[in-house]
């Protein structure tokens, strides 16, 4: 809880009815509660800018941090982003997070990491979707972020890049809608590496490696990765 001010409660509902799922309720949450710690202690953190870190390794290089997290404690700020299990970005001093605002709506959602302030929100149809398993989320991927761009995939929508502090569109590439023979859903999420933005699409049809340049988005090289499916 912030000094001199009111906390606000942590809240991940599944805006259309229905159980929110723990895993993205328990995700959204360590994160949050990761700023307010560091926040707290006026410690300067480590950009998280991807799934599970800098180096995906999930590993924090921050110390003195809370070993304890609830709703109630070492809580600063929460906001309310609708159904999904992707995971925070957190870049420069802003925090992305995707979610489903409604069946037919996917969402991404700029906060100002200090005080939780929405800074945008672009939303997208969503389009015709997979069936999935109960326990997935159509939201299922974590953008990445760097200070100037945010990256984001969607299964219909393909990778997108925006303005970090804007949300304006910057580039887009279209990628095959992914299928699953047993439904499980998608869960393939950006990786930033150097100047390249990296995505694995591991699906059962068109599976395949690629690296798109950070900046305008050209595809630099694609690896097929059909063995993946043997």
């Amino acid at each position: 809880m912030r000094s001199g001010g009111e906390s606000q409660s942590v809240s991940r509902e599944h805006p259309y009815g229905g159980k929110m799922m723990n895993a993205s309720r328990g995700y959204l949450s360590l994160v949050l509660l990761f700023l307010s710690a560091v926040i707290e202690q006026h410690l300067q953190a480590e950009d998280w800018p991807q799934y599970r870190g800098e180096n995906c390794s999930g590993i924090s290089p921050s110390t003195q941090l809370p070993s304890e997290f609830t709703p109630e404690k070492n809580l600063v700020w929460s906001q309310k982003v609708g159904d999904g299990i992707g995971a925070v970005a957190i870049a420069a001093g802003r925090v992305f997070v995707s979610g489903m605002s409604d069946p037919q709506t996917v969402t991404l959602r700029a906060f100002e990491a200090a005080t939780g302030k929405e800074l945008w929100k672009r939303d997208w149809p969503a389009g015709d979707l997979m069936e999935i398993h109960e326990s997935n989320s159509q939201a299922s991927s974590t953008p990445a972020a760097d200070a100037n761009r945010v990256y984001f995939y969607f299964t219909t929508l393909g990778l997108v890049a925006l303005d970090a502090k804007t949300g304006a569109d910057c580039w887009k590439q279209e990628l095959p809608v992914p299928f699953f023979v047993f439904k499980w859903g998608p869960g393939m999420s950006p990786v930033l590496y150097k100047d390249l933005v990296l995505f694995c699409q591991d699906d059962d049809l068109a599976p395949a490696m690629y690296a798109f340049d950070r900046n305008t988005g050209e595809l630099k090289w694609k690896d097929d990765r059909s063995d993946m499916c043997v």
